[in-house]
């Protein structure tokens, strides 16, 4: 599974390692339970986490310069 999702990451132009951060630190705040819905902001070819993971590599270098 994990040899999936790595695949699917580079399949979609992102970053495997800044991809798999963001879901370990978003995904446990996240109630599927309540709203299953959100699954889909996690997925690598969704247009919001691509912009979620740009803003996040943003804020990383300026605080990093």
């Amino acid at each position: 599974m994990v040899y999936s999702i790595i695949l699917t990451t580079l399949a979609n132009d992102l970053k495997v390692y800044d991809y798999l951060v963001y879901l370990l630190k978003q995904m446990p705040n996240t109630d599927f339970d309540q709203h299953p819905e959100l699954i889909e902001k996690f997925i690598p070819w969704s247009k919001e986490l691509q912009d979620d993971l740009l803003c996040m590599l943003t804020v990383t270098v300026i605080v990093a310069c």
